[in-house]
């Protein structure tokens, strides 16, 4: 188990090592983790077919949930992944994000770093 003050010393490793920024200072990141929100959404249902199509574009990061790395991982090799680690559902109570990994299992995935959505102001 990571620590506080020792997470603080793991997201800077992951992103001295693991950097996502151009030399110029500029990153393109796709978000594709809407669908444990939303559902299938038209263009992210064949989810291979996106990833290849921004991959030869030559994205520099995408964000997805563990479940779609692990699925799709083999095409990421060359590609940056942040995983995103809340989520939350429009089944109910869309407002209420849950934690469904940590950082800990994201540095085991040897992803380039975590996505997170705070809702603040929330109850």
């Amino acid at each position: 188990m990571v620590k506080l003050g020792e997470i603080d010393y793991l997201n800077i490793f992951m992103i001295e090592n693991n950097s996502i920024l151009q030399k110029d200072g500029n990153v393109v990141i796709v978000p594709l983790d809407h669908g444990v929100h939303d559902g299938p959404i038209d263009g992210l249902v064949d989810m291979e077919k996106t990833l290849k199509l921004l991959i030869e574009e030559g994205v520099d990061a995408v964000v997805l949930h563990k479940g779609m790395y692990w699925k799709y991982r083999h095409l990421l090799k060359k590609t940056k992944v942040l995983i995103h680690i809340s989520a939350s559902t429009n089944m109910g109570n869309w407002l209420r994000k849950v934690l469904v990994t940590s950082v800990e299992e994201v540095a085991t995935l040897k992803a380039a770093g975590v996505s997170i959505h705070v809702n603040m102001g929330n109850k």
